[in-house]
């Protein structure tokens, strides 16, 4: 198969297509810059929140509260940063809420649950814990 050729040369320039391709390129760079600038200044940072209905089955559920709780249930949340790892929970900017929502076939009811910031106390309770988390959990102290 030939390839294109017009008098010798493989391209043949002119205005209009000059002008198209500085515009394009042009566009992708301005393009490219808006997103980076976007990306280090954690501009319009999403929160994403992910429910799987009926995950569970009736004999499955647990108790975690109130008159027939079966376990003393903790979970610790940490915020950071991504480069610096430092914590980013700052009570001026942040407001902790959790909920329990109980369901039942014909009424629904929710409770909150009070939260804190953890105590030395309250880490030595998540021991043991798996080796590959112990580092992780040892720098949110």
């Amino acid at each position: 198969m030939p390839t294109f050729n017009m008098s010798g040369r493989t391209s043949v320039g002119t205005t209009c297509g000059g002008c198209l391709s500085l515009m394009v390129a042009f566009v992708t760079l301005a393009f490219a810059i808006i997103k980076l600038e976007q990306l280090a200044t954690f501009h319009n940072p999403q929160v994403n929140e992910n429910t799987i209905a009926d995950y569970y089955e009736p004999e499955e559920t647990l108790e975690l509260f109130g008159e027939n709780s079966s376990t003393e249930f903790m979970i610790a949340v940490a915020v950071e940063s991504y480069f610096t790892k430092k914590s980013l929970i700052d009570s001026r900017y942040l407001k902790w809420a959790a909920y329990i929502w109980k369901e039942n076939s014909d009424e629904t009811s929710f409770f909150e649950l009070a939260m804190r910031p953890c105590s030395d106390e309250d880490f030595k309770k998540f021991y043991p814990v798996e080796k590959k988390s112990e580092l992780r959990l040892n720098g949110l102290k």
